[in-house]
Parts: C-alpha cells; structure tokens; sequence
C-alpha cells in the first residue's frame, strides 16, 4: 500500500534544480512500506546488526525497521486540507482505476540486495537482482510472482501512475533518474570530530 508520509527531518537528497522556477522543500513524500511482516523487519534488522557489530559508531545512525520503506515522490503539501486532499486522490476511484490497467493493483514481490551509499551520508539496499521465488507470506498475499529486476521495473511504473494522478501535488526525488531503494541508516546523523567521512572511517576498521 502506498503511503503519505510526513518528512521528519532534512533529506540528503535535495529537491530537483529546474531552469525555471525550482520547486519548493518537500514536507511529505509518496512511499510504499516494507516494515508490513515480521520477516521483512528482522530481515532489515540483521543487516543493522552486522553494521553496528563492524563499526560500532554505527549504532546512533541505523533506521528502526518499523520505518523502513521505498520512496516513490515527493511533495510539498501546504496544510491539513492539502493533505487531505492528496489524500482523497490517492483513495480515490481514478487512482484505483489507473493502478488496475497497469496490473498494479496487487501487492508487489521485491528483492532487496547489496549495500550501497549516497554521497557517504546514507546507507541503503537496492531493490532488484536476479529472480527470486516469491515467499509463503507474499503468496498468501495473492503477491504477483517475482520478477528478474527484483520488482524494480514494477515500481517505476507504480512511480508514473502515482505522480500522473496526483500532478500537480507531487514529483520525482533527485535527478530524474528512478533509484529505489530501503535506507537502513542515515550516516550524517553521526558527529565526525575525528575528520574523514564516516564511511570512509568505517571502511579502514
């Protein structure tokens, strides 16, 4: 299910630059939840574990897997009746029709995969790699069946949908480029009074 997320605090990505007039802070953002299960979450929190067991300064920057999720847009939403009315678009029978001739109408099968960084301030794991058979949870679940990009292809088209339906109210993060995936934990969280980077400092222990 995809949600309408309050922004808790600064982004490490910034708001696209336009030529023209540049978009105003994001306050909210579009995402689709992966903290559903208690398989997903202990999941997410072994690979927590193993970061704070290699670096133990780690601790203060890993995300709590019950907000673990994937972003599909952002927004700048101006107040409660704003709010709900993005909502109502979001609920709304357009929407459901939309999601329904694009097969989108069905929970996702996802595989999450190798970790990676953003400009050393953010840790996170990709959605995609190879096939993955889908779980006994997400095949109760009526899940459609894995896909070779791990559900990534899947997502950008649930990412146009969403952003068709509910322009002008919300946009695509960063450059343009889709890049989905799970933080598991927000580096620039962390003091560095030693100097480097924190990733950079994690790599040498």
């Amino acid at each position: 299910m995809v949600h309408v997320i309050e922004q808790q605090e600064p982004s490490a990505q910034a708001a696209p630059s336009l030529p023209f007039k540049p978009l105003p802070r994001p306050n909210f953002f579009l995402a689709v939840r992966v903290s559903h299960s208690p398989a997903v979450r202990q999941a997410l929190e072994s690979v927590g574990a193993a970061l704070v067991s290699h670096s133990a300064e780690l601790a203060g920057a890993v995300e709590p897997s019950v907000r673990a999720h994937i972003t599909l847009g952002l927004m700048h939403l101006t107040g409660p009746e704003h709010v709900a009315e993005v909502a109502s678009l979001l609920q709304g029978p357009a929407m459901a029709a939309a999601l329904r001739a694009e097969g989108l109408d069905r929970p996702l099968t996802l595989s999450l995969r190798g970790l990676s960084h953003f400009r050393d301030s953010v840790l996170y794991l990709d959605v995609g790699g190879g096939q993955q058979p889908p779980s006994p949870e997400s095949a109760a679940e009526g899940a459609a069946p894995a896909v070779p990009d791990g559900g990534r292809s899947q997502l950008e088209r649930l990412m146009h949908v969403l952003l068709a339906q509910l322009s002008p109210h919300a946009y695509q993060q960063g450059s343009g480029v889709f890049s989905p995936h799970v933080t598991i934990a927000k580096l620039f969280k962390l003091q560095t009074p030693q100097g480097g980077t924190t990733v950079e400092r994690c790599r040498a222990q």
